[in-house]
């Protein structure tokens, strides 16, 4: 009798889903780029006299709290043309980095969704669903509490510049200035080129060694610190923001400190501009194009598209997929400690080395072959692994 044949799982079919959506997100990132371009350079964006060819003359940069300003002799166009150029660079990068994109999906669908993570894009992306639907929910709880986000207002033009400056700019004065350059210190007790690549991955300077806690606990401070900064500064701007953007900007600042010291700089910025430029890009496009406010949550079929992509689709399945993963390394590390605990307390239990059967050289015999203790240590670690605006 022929044996019946079993069809997909529901978990992979549930994983084909979410890396399609996945995917569908970067096409509609990569298609926000031109979008963008063409509402800057060729459409009357700006609610006054301002156009791509207004010159500027400063910018103003964060070093933490702290703004300087930076002359130059520019354009808006020019601006936008070279941030949209980094932008472009970043998601490119991103994807192929390592391991690209695709091939990570691929792994995914026989391994298991951690393969997701280990493209920073694909990660990127996740977070950004998370993000934006978690921030979501907590305006919804805040606004219920009479405490309120405030909104951005001005120019059009110029806003939309400024959201597009906005994630080099920030992740540059709160991220890199502060977590990085923290991470560069101590990357010297390593070497010089340790500490250089640390300003872009913190996560290099650590090892997997037992030394490596005073690392991480100074890591972990400071993204704290830093995010607690980065929600400040938004209240102390007096660009229209309230009480409720501080909280926000926060637990954003957090999320972005993570990916910024587990896949780098780039993952930090395509976060962050995923939330500024790709949540706008096509609202402004509408603006240009069909004269309908940027700030109009209908009346844009683009807009919607992207609402409803970064809220229900993206956003639901992320923010419980994140959820999980958090939940499942929580327990991990609580199974670990306990097992920790139940070896010290009972170091002759059930498996445990009876003292001179181990052999010359501070060596064990493990599961068939000789392995030194610091390989041994090392197995036990863990692995390393509305207005929405930043």
């Amino acid at each position: 009798m022929e044996a019946k044949r079993e069809g997909p799982s529901l978990g992979k079919v549930a994983l084909v889903v979410y890396a399609s959506l996945l995917l569908f997100t970067v096409v509609l990132m990569v298609l926000s780029i031109p979008a963008g371009l063409y509402a800057v350079y060729y459409t009357n964006l700006s609610n006054t006299s301002l156009s791509s060819a207004t010159p500027v003359y400063n910018l103003r940069l964060f070093v933490g709290i702290y703004t300087v300003a930076v002359p130059v002799n520019t354009s808006i166009g020019s601006i936008f043309g070279i941030l949209t150029a980094i932008y472009a660079g970043l998601l490119t990068f991103a994807g192929f980095q390592n391991r690209n994109a695709l091939s990570a999906i691929r792994s995914a669908l026989t391994q298991g969704s951690s393969e997701l993570f280990s493209n920073s894009l694909l990660a990127s992306v996740s977070a950004l669903g998370a993000l934006t639907l978690g921030i979501g929910l907590l305006e919804i709880i805040q606004n219920n509490a009479g405490i309120k986000t405030g909104s951005i207002s001005g120019d059009s033009l110029l806003l939309f510049v400024s959201i597009t400056l906005a994630p080099l700019r920030e992740e540059l004065g709160f991220r890199v200035a502060l977590v990085g350059v923290l991470a560069l210190v101590l990357g010297f007790r390593q070497s010089v080129k340790t500490a250089l690549k640390a300003l872009w991955r913190p996560s290099v300077i650590l090892t997997g060694e037992p030394g490596d806690l005073p690392n991480k606990v100074g890591l972990t401070i400071m993204v704290v610190i830093s995010s607690i900064l980065f929600g400040a500064a938004h209240l102390l701007s007096g660009a229209g923001w309230d009480l409720g953007k501080v909280s926000e900007a926060s637990a954003a600042g957090v999320v972005l400190g993570y990916l910024y010291v587990r896949y780098g700089f780039h993952a930090a910025v395509l976060l962050h501009w995923g939330v500024n430029y790709f949540g706008s890009a096509f609202a402004f496009f509408g603006q240009g194009v069909w004269g309908v406010p940027w700030q109009s949550d209908f009346g844009n079929p683009l807009n919607v598209l992207v609402e409803v992509d970064l809220f229900l689709l993206i956003g639901v399945t992320s923010f419980f997929l994140v959820g999980y993963k958090i939940l499942k390394r929580l327990t991990q590390a609580r199974g670990a400690i306990e097992s920790d605990g139940s070896r010290s307390l009972n170091p002759q239990g059930a498996g445990a080395q009876v003292q001179g059967d181990q052999p010359r050289g501070g060596r064990e015999l493990r599961r068939g072959r000789l392995r030194p203790h610091r390989e041994r240590r090392q197995d036990a670690e863990l692995p390393r692994a509305s207005e929405r605006r930043l």
